[in-house]
């Protein structure tokens, strides 16, 4: 979703490789210096920073506990 709204509008979302770094580094600490630059990038973002490490602490959990 994010790749979709900035392609075209982002200099630095130029590729689908540039999306995903920008998302996996959400999903770790929380930021990036790739701007959001539409409002749906934007939204996306904030969704994915907000929920993103949550998220992977999830994925990564001991399913023993």
């Amino acid at each position: 979703m994010f790749y979709a709204a900035e392609k075209g509008h982002n200099e630095k979302v130029e590729t689908l490789d540039d999306a995903l770094v920008f998302c996996s580094t959400c999903l770790s600490v929380g930021y990036d210096r790739t701007f959001r630059v539409t409002p749906t990038g934007k939204r996306s973002a904030a969704a994915l920073m907000a929920l993103g490490p949550a998220m992977a602490a999830r994925a990564l959990d001991d399913p023993e506990r």
